[in-house]
Formats: structure tokens, C-alpha cells, sequence
């Protein structure tokens, strides 16, 4: 079990010592893990904030986060919302779909890893860097030369006090270190260009599937978007190419 003991918000001292957690099995050799298991909400908010006070001390852009994450928690808890055990949910399921390696290695905390909007509805968000997935951008919030993307789990406000998760769709990583990824975001629009699908001068946006299955590349040209998949485990272009009007 991981135990967390975090003081004050500015200047913050972080103290950890870490015991092997049962949820983790003996073969993955993990040490640490980059989003704790075992820990409240609370803690996890203190902890995202220290860490966002440290990585961004010296970036103005930043400098409304200060105490952001620690009130968005009050805010949960304000309104009655389970917070501590929607975050267990939450690691649970990411331990069954990812399997620890994974989810200690890849997935980080970012500032608004807890977030309540005005409907009282609440995101728990984590960054996940894409095993295997090389990029030349290093990323903002993890240290890493990796594809990144946000999993992201919606708890709709219930006036009864209920616990209501919907859970996004997850690779499964835990036959895999590497999730079976083998495809990044660069080296799909390679092969884009390399059909001729993509040419020079062409504008396009590029993004993951919900389903992790794919990269979808959109362009656009002349009024209308022509879209087309390539899986991000074999590197294969579909078939279909789906055209529309674009107003």
C-alpha cells in the first residue's frame, strides 16, 4: 500500500513509502506508480497539486492552477458526491484493462485530474502515455516522448447521493507490456501520404478512435472532409472512405 503524507499547498513537502500492494502481482517488478493506488481523493488532490506547483513554478501560463485540483475535491465533497470511492471504481478498472505495468509506467496525474462543472457533474481524468508510441513532442504534463491521450471516467451528478460511473473504452494491455501498440500518430500519417491519400498542402486533423483500434484522419478540401482509418496495431488504411458536406 502506498501511503501519502502531504503538507501545506505552497512549498509543499512530499513524503511516500511504498509496501507491495496486493492488487499488483509479484511478476511486474513495479517500484512505483505514477498515479497512487490506495490513496483518498484527498491526498490524490494534494498530490496533483504539489506535483503542478513544482512542474510549473517558473510557467505564468499555470499560475491560476494554484489550489486547483484541492478545491475541485471540497467541490465533490460539497455537493455530496462520492469522490473516495468513484476513484477506487475508477483504479480498479483501469488495473483489469491496462494491468499494473501499465498503469503504474503510463498513466499520470494532470491538473484538472479532478474536475466539477456547474451542473455538479464531475470528469476523473488521467494522461496516458501510448506504450511504444514515439513522438518528437514532448508532452506538457509527462515526461515522455510518447503519443499521449486522456481517459477520461463521467460521474453524473445523482441528487440521491448515488454513484453513477460511465467508463471509457480501454485497450486491453494485460497480455501485451506494450498493449500491442505499434502504429504513432507520425507513423500513420506517413503511410497516409505514402497512399496518397495526404498530399502536400493538404489540410487534415489526426486523432485516436475511442476505441483505441484506430488513428482518424480527417481532410479537409473544396467544402467537404474525406475521413479514413489506420489501425494503430497493424498499420492497415480501411477501406471506407466517408465524404460530407462541410458547411
Amino acid at each position: 500500500m502506498l501511503i501519502l503524507i502531504v503538507i501545506g499547498s505552497c512549498g509543499s513537502q512530499l513524503q511516500a513509502t511504498k509496501e507491495q500492494d496486493k492488487s499488483i502481482s509479484k511478476n511486474d517488478y513495479v517500484t512505483f506508480c505514477n498515479v497512487p493506488l490506495n490513496i483518498g481523493a484527498d491526498s490524490l488532490s494534494k498530490l496533483i497539486q504539489y506535483k503542478t506547483e513544482v512542474r510549473f513554478k517558473d510557467d505564468y501560463r499555470f499560475s491560476t492552477y494554484d489550489r486547483f485540483a484541492i478545491n475541485k475535491y471540497n467541490e465533490c465533497l460539497k455537493n455530496g458526491i462520492k469522490i473516495d470511492d468513484a476513484l477506487k471504481e475508477c483504479q480498479k478498472y483501469l488495473l483489469t484493462k491496462l494491468g499494473s505495468h501499465v498503469y503504474c509506467n503510463y498513466l499520470y496525474l494532470m491538473f484538472n485530474t479532478i474536475s466539477i462543472t456547474d451542473s455538479k457533474n464531475v470528469t476523473l481524468c488521467f494522461g496516458f502515455s501510448l506504450p511504444n508510441l514515439r513522438t518528437n513532442t514532448k508532452s506538457i504534463w509527462a515526461d515522455s516522448l510518447l503519443d499521449e491521450w486522456a481517459i477520461c471516467f463521467y460521474l453524473p451528478y445523482q441528487e440521491d447521493g448515488k454513484l453513477v460511473i460511465n467508463y471509457p473504452v480501454l485497450p486491453n494491455c494485460t497480455k501485451s507490456i506494450d498493449c500491442g501498440f505499434i502504429f504513432s500518430k507520425q507513423m500513420a500519417v506517413d503511410t497516409l501520404y505514402k497512399s496518397n491519400f495526404l498530399k502536400k498542402g493538404d489540410t487534415f486533423t489526426t486523432e485516436l478512435s475511442e476505441d483505441f483500434q484506430f488513428w482518424r484522419c480527417t481532410k479537409k478540401s473544396s467544402g467537404s472532409e474525406n475521413v479514413v482509418l489506420v489501425n494503430i496495431y497493424s498499420g492497415l488504411i480501411s477501406l471506407v472512405k466517408l465524404s460530407q458536406g462541410v458547411d
